[in-house]
């Protein structure tokens, strides 16, 4: 039976500032920080769970000249990949709400930016509350671990596998830049074909394309 409960609280880093590398994610921040041990190693899983039951923010600060081409309209912070459930903030704005480890996010922040420095902050949910609140909503879906990962868009294994230990966990996966640009871009591009017959045993196509830009 593995060990989900018991182990560390997580008492000993409330509060606490710890350096974080991105891309990357809370556990291996902490472990960098010899805040944890390797929970790979005789039961040090259980000493970490506790790591998936909080909340966590990454904070960065940025500067900004004045004549810099970022601050562009058009501008966009496009976060790659957050692991998962996570509000980002510009400057204490909300820029939007995510729930989907396996996508990208992009936020229009043209009119939040300003010369000098600027605070961009993503708030990490735990996936454990997220996945009891979809339980209220569409009741329990049969899956094989403790934790009922098949409701959230997110690493089935991050819950425990027979492979692998239960590491539930939360960051930026992936890297996040701002983008500037001058003119407007694609958003979205969809492509509708259609046949009909045309006689003689012949087919007639039509092709529909609808495009939908941002900016410009």
């Amino acid at each position: 039976q593995r060990p989900w409960g018991g182990g560390q609280d997580g008492g000993h880093v409330h509060a606490a500032r710890v350096p974080a590398t991105v891309p990357g994610c809370v556990h291996t921040d902490l472990l960098a920080a010899g805040l944890i041990g390797d929970p790979y190693l005789g039961t040090a899983e259980a000493d970490q769970h506790w790591v998936g039951a909080q909340t966590w923010r990454y904070r960065r600060e940025f500067e900004l000249a004045s004549d810099s081409e970022t601050f562009a309209a058009g501008s966009d912070l496009v976060c790659h990949g957050l692991d998962t459930v996570a509000e980002v903030a510009l400057n204490g704005r909300l820029l939007g709400r995510t729930a989907n480890m396996h996508r990208r996010h992009e936020f229009g922040v043209g009119e939040v930016l300003h010369p000098g420095t600027n605070v961009l902050e993503v708030t990490f949910a735990p996936a454990l509350e997220y996945i009891a609140r979809m339980e209220e909503l569409v009741g329990a879906r049969h899956h094989v671990e403790a934790d009922s990962y098949n409701l959230i868009r997110k690493m089935a294994c991050n819950f425990g596998w027979d492979w692998g230990p239960r590491l539930i966990t939360a960051g930026i996966w992936k890297p996040i830049e701002l983008v500037a640009r001058e003119h407007g871009r694609l958003a979205e591009v969809s492509v509708l074909a259609t046949a009909e017959p045309a006689g003689e045993g012949g087919w007639q196509g039509r092709l529909r394309v609808a495009v939908r830009t941002l900016g410009g």
